[in-house]
């Protein structure tokens, strides 16, 4: 008889579920709010944006980490860039061989940095700075032509 007066530990828990909210706080009576996409200033998705980094395990001696440790690259579809074939020339004379037209993506690669974040945040700037300034070249260079 003592079981039917039995209250779990864990009803509280049970009956949040089941009234929809969980223990994160969310509601799945509403709806889920739409991620917001961020763009940078050349007009490129930053989910577009494509990082690698190498990890080389623990080292027990000093330095304690790798030479290439904090390198990072930076992969981006020409496609995601949204430029004119005028720009893309112009791009591809600013970057050179770092433009790969068989795969169609462009590599930036930086290791400047004693740090991963602060190589990516340069290779970020470098990209933006790279398409406005392809961008503004190749809008020049159509106003001299015309």
């Amino acid at each position: 008889s003592s079981s039917s007066n039995y209250v779990s530990p864990l009803k509280d828990f049970f009956d949040m579920i089941d009234s929809g909210k969980t223990s994160l706080g969310t509601d799945t009576t509403k709806p889920t709010p739409k991620p917001v996409i961020r763009t940078l200033k050349c007009g490129v998705r930053e989910d577009k944006l494509r990082y690698k980094t190498t990890h080389y395990g623990l080292r027990e001696l000093a330095p304690h980490v790798a030479p290439a440790e904090h390198k990072v690259q930076l992969r981006v579809s020409l496609q995601d860039l949204n430029m004119t074939d005028i720009e893309l020339d112009v791009l591809k004379q600013i970057v050179g061989s770092r433009l790969n037209l068989e795969r169609k993506e462009m590599v930036l690669t930086s290791d400047q940095f004693g740090s991963r974040i602060e190589n990516k945040r340069h290779l970020t700037s470098m990209l933006d700075r790279i398409v406005i300034g392809a961008k503004q070249l190749a809008e020049d260079a159509t106003l001299v032509a015309a």
